[in-house]
């Protein structure tokens, strides 16, 4: 069987690739000669890298001094409203950004008329899955509105950025490393009595490894010039999505889904996203629609270690952006070269599923 199926998570949330990256973990400390942790591997990256941020910390870490300026606030609100708001953020700036997202949301807005906003309609107890998945976009819209690069930190971020890939994960592990070995608190005794890397510095070596991930797309091999571009057309898109959801309806915007039937009807757009998959730059999944014709679907995400380079979440939350082939290829036609496609937006196929003759090669001349 693939070891790529096999160290993927599933459907049900049942994931092998934790346990052997923690044992990789493990048995790279006792090769260097690291003593006194937990013989348990997963206990040991923990002592090491600790859990992620809570997300409320990170909101408040992102926002700063002038939380005020996170918010987006509608000119059309009363001004009460806007005043609970102001106070809100800076006390809870992840709150604050819920309650802002939440009255834009459809039958939601009778709420900013009311002068009694206690308690949070978005704080209750039955709203905990509806934060949960907006959490990450919530975050990525604070800290662009901030100015603050995203913080990715702690055993299940590190885990889930390196997307079953134990080359990613190891990856990781190097710069995260490096970084510490240059900070002041590293101390280079096999006792290691301090033990557990800050987050702002794991999130340095983060950043580092995701930029090297990204940057390993060499544009001279494999078609490389085309799936750098592809990449970050994808990016860009999702990006945008995101950031101009304020309603946060669409959370699981960091992806997108095309049925099996219409990406039939244009192979050579399914070869290159198969290409990209191949190489690590995409990783895809199979699932059905939600709506009513029940259609096989696939969807498609950027690879998890690629999100803090790109300031994406890498959670796949929700339903990914449902589109057509034909829309993928004009989204994509944007950022590449005239002559990927073709110099026409002409773009569609015969009826044995083949482009029109004279559009040229779904591949750049060049790679």
């Amino acid at each position: 069987e693939d070891i790529d199926l096999i160290l993927k998570r599933d459907e049900t949330g049942r994931w092998y690739f934790p346990a052997l990256a923690c044992d990789v973990f493990q048995k790279r400390l006792e090769a260097a000669g690291y003593i006194g942790h937990s013989k348990v591997p997963k206990e040991a990256f923990r002592e090491f890298v600790g859990k992620p941020l809570e997300r409320g910390k990170l909101a408040r870490l992102y926002a700063g001094k002038s939380p005020e300026r996170i918010l987006r606030v509608n000119a059309d609100w009363p001004p009460a409203w806007k005043t609970f708001l102001n106070e809100l953020v800076k006390r809870d700036p992840l709150s604050a950004k819920f309650g802002e997202a939440w009255v834009q949301q459809k039958g939601k807005q009778s709420l900013i008329q009311n002068h009694e906003f206690h308690p949070l309609p978005w704080e209750s107890t039955s709203k905990k899955w509806w934060r949960k998945e907006r959490n990450e976009q919530a975050l990525a819209q604070i800290a662009a509105a901030a100015g603050q690069r995203m913080i990715w930190s702690g055993d299940d971020d590190i885990l889930e950025l390196s997307g079953g890939n134990t080359l990613g994960f190891i990856t990781i592990c190097k710069h995260v490393w490096q970084a510490w070995m240059r900070t002041e608190e590293f101390e280079s005794d096999l006792d290691m009595k301090q033990s557990l890397i800050p987050a702002q510095v794991q999130a340095s070596g983060i950043f580092d490894a995701s930029r090297m991930w990204v940057e390993k797309i060499s544009p001279q091999r494999y078609n490389g010039s085309t799936r750098q571009k592809i990449v970050l057309a994808l990016a860009h898109w999702f990006r945008r999505k995101l950031a101009t959801d304020m309603s946060m309806s669409n959370p699981g915007h960091n992806g997108f889904s095309l049925s099996l039937e219409d990406l039939a009807r244009f192979p050579q757009l399914e070869e290159l996203l198969n290409l990209c998959c191949d190489f690590g730059d995409l990783v895809s999944y199979a699932h059905t629609t939600k709506t009513s014709d029940k259609k096989e679907r696939k969807k498609w995400y950027l690879a998890p270690l690629s999100s803090p380079f790109y300031r994406i979440p890498h959670i796949h939350t929700k339903e990914p952006i449902y589109v057509t082939a034909i829309e993928v290829m004009h989204l994509l036609a944007e950022q590449l070269a005239e002559g990927t496609w073709g110099t026409s937006l002409k773009i569609e196929p015969t009826t044995n599923g083949r482009l029109d003759s004279n559009q040229m090669s779904l591949f750049s001349k060049g790679d």
